[in-house]
Order: C-alpha cells, then structure tokens, then sequence
C-alpha cells in the first residue's frame, strides 16, 4: 500500500515570466502554443501550463472541476485524483492506467494552473484534448487565462 501525501508548499507566480496569451485570438491552436514548450530526447513532449488568475474561489474551482469532468467523460480519460500526488489537486485525469497524457488542475496562492503532459508516447487524441479544455477555460474565464512558460509552476 502507497501513503500519497498532499503537502503544503508556497509557490509564487512572478509576471514577468508569463507570456499573456488571449486564447480567441490565437493564431494557432492552444495546443501548438503549448507544445512547443519542451523537448525531450525522443523527440517533442509537449507540457504546458495555463493559469487563471484569482480561480482559487470555490465557485471557480467548480466551474473549471465541470470543464474538466465533461472533458474525461467525453474522451473516456481515467480519474487519477487519487494517485496524482501534487498539492491542491482539483482534478486530474489520464489516458490510460499505463500512462499515456495526462491532465489536471491545481491551486497555487490565490490561483489555479492547468497543467498538460504528452506524454512519452504521443497520442492522436492529445490535442484535441488540449483544444476543448482551452476553448471552455476560455468561454468561462476569458481574459483571466495566460499560457505559462514551462519553468512557471
């Protein structure tokens, strides 16, 4: 049996590292801009971060839990809540038991980050994940949302 722990830890966004990104006016997809965030040595392992500032509201947190929720059910995503291990988890889902994508929300201070990972396979199904989670963060919580660069917690 595994004891997960969720501790407290103080993390800090500082502004100058955020790239504001307004998700309507993309000239690409949400996903493009978040997959040429990282690249491991196998090739392209697209993470990304999105964060929406002040969600940290219960009211928020429901909103963006609703998003998410649908998100899996519509995918078939499996519920890793329990096993994600990180701080202030809301929500986080997966591809697969073996791995496969994976994403989740959390809150930090008085925000919360959305947090996306390839992967180490990529999967055909990962960007349009990316794509419906940005287009509802975007109808919900329009101009609070930026696109973090990868070193951003």
């Amino acid at each position: 049996m595994r004891k997960i722990s969720k501790q407290t830890v103080k993390v800090a966004f500082s502004q100058n590292d955020a790239t504001v990104i307004p998700i309507d006016q993309r000239p690409t997809s949400c996903f493009a801009v978040l997959a040429g965030s990282e690249v491991g040595i196998t090739g392209p392992t697209p993470t990304g971060r999105i964060r929406i500032q002040g969600a940290a509201n219960e009211e928020d947190q429901a909103r963006l839990a609703q998003i998410l929720v649908s998100t899996a059910e519509h995918f078939t995503l499996l519920d890793t809540y329990l096993t994600s291990g990180i701080p202030y988890t809301i929500r986080c889902y997966s591809e697969s038991a073996r791995g496969g994508f994976a994403v989740g929300a959390r809150v930090v201070a008085e925000d919360v980050v959305v947090d996306f990972f390839a992967g180490r396979e990529p999967s055909p199904r990962f960007p349009t994940v990316v794509d419906q989670i940005c287009s509802q963060l975007h109808r919900v919580f329009g101009g609070r949302i930026q696109v973090l660069n990868t070193h951003d917690f």
